[in-house]
């Protein structure tokens, strides 16, 4: 498993809509966020993540604004989801979206190893 980081702020109207190739964890940390398609919407609070499935077409409405950290993942649960996070998985989002290189195999083998405990869709 691979993953990347990074920080996102999110004002004004919703965003267009879009997918990625990789999963998202998006981790509010201000604000509001509603990630919308034609399924529903999932909203999230601060301390809160929303899972973003690969491939998922959304867009983003931030209530009325929002920053986030988002974990883009290789692999992970296939729907969406708002998730209750620990502090722990908080916290290694905001290591690896503070990184100032990106990591090694060895430590995001072990990153991964943590997330799995307490994301246990992550496989």
């Amino acid at each position: 498993m691979t993953f990347r980081g990074q920080e996102r702020r999110f004002s004004g109207p919703k965003t267009a809509e879009i997918a990625h190739d990789d999963h998202q964890l998006c981790v509010v940390v201000e604000g509001a966020l509603a990630v919308r398609n034609i399924l529903g919407a999932w909203t999230a609070a601060p301390g809160c993540g929303v899972w973003i499935p690969a491939r998922f077409r959304y867009s983003i409405e931030p209530l009325p604004r929002a920053a986030a950290r988002v974990l883009y993942v290789s692999r992970g649960r296939s729907s969406a989801a708002v998730l209750a996070l620990s502090p722990l998985t908080c916290a290694i989002v905001d290591h690896v979206v503070d990184a100032p290189t990106p990591l090694t195999h060895t430590a995001a083998k072990a990153l991964t190893a943590v997330l799995a405990g307490h994301l246990p869709d992550l496989r």
